[in-house]
């Protein structure tokens, strides 16, 4: 829901941009806060990681490190 509420904000801010007679800065705003929001998302998707924090994730790797190797 505040995702919404930030989208709607810069619409807004969008079109008051546009009929105030700047259409180039519109513009500009628009591509600008595109990419800014592509970067947020792609960022967020390799953040989520599996939820384990990062010394969960060293601990359990180190515990993994000191087991033998199966015979074979």
């Amino acid at each position: 829901m505040r995702n919404l509420v930030w989208v709607i904000l810069f619409i807004a801010a969008l079109m008051a941009t546009w009929w105030a007679g700047l259409p180039v800065l519109a513009i500009l705003l628009a591509v600008l806060c595109g990419l800014a929001g592509l970067l947020y998302f792609i960022a967020g998707a390799a953040r989520a990681g599996d939820g384990r924090t990062e010394q969960e994730r060293e601990g359990h790797e180190r515990f993994l490190r000191d087991i033998p190797p199966p015979p074979g």
